[in-house]
């Protein structure tokens, strides 16, 4: 086993400036993963629901890509998300750092 960190990227797909969704989800995943192909070998993607209260108070929901790594560095990191914030026109990305104890399992030997 190894000891290493864990990102966890959370990013929603509503436009920033309508606060509602412009290009589908599928759409969406496809730009995200050929950003992460450019700068990582690897990570595991999954979709989410997500809501936030805008400074209008008003609640807002919007389908949300999930985006798991381990063994990238935060300049990786920051490369990915850099780009998917321009491409998706987000204010942000909601990013969770963990300590991790992983192993890539390929049977036993």
């Amino acid at each position: 086993m190894e000891t290493g960190e864990k990102y966890i990227i959370y990013i929603g797909t509503n436009d920033k400036v309508t606060y509602s969704q412009l290009i589908s989800t599928d759409e969406a995943r496809d730009i995200v993963n050929r950003i992460c192909a450019k700068y990582v070998g690897g990570y595991t993607a999954s979709d989410a629901q997500g809501g936030w209260v805008d400074e209008t108070d008003t609640l807002t929901q919007e389908n949300t890509l999930v985006y798991m790594f381990y063994d990238i560095s935060e300049e990786q990191l920051f490369q990915i998300m850099d780009e998917v914030l321009d491409q998706l026109n987000q204010n942000s990305i909601l990013v969770e750092r963990q300590k991790a104890v992983y192993t890539y399992y390929s049977g036993e030997k």
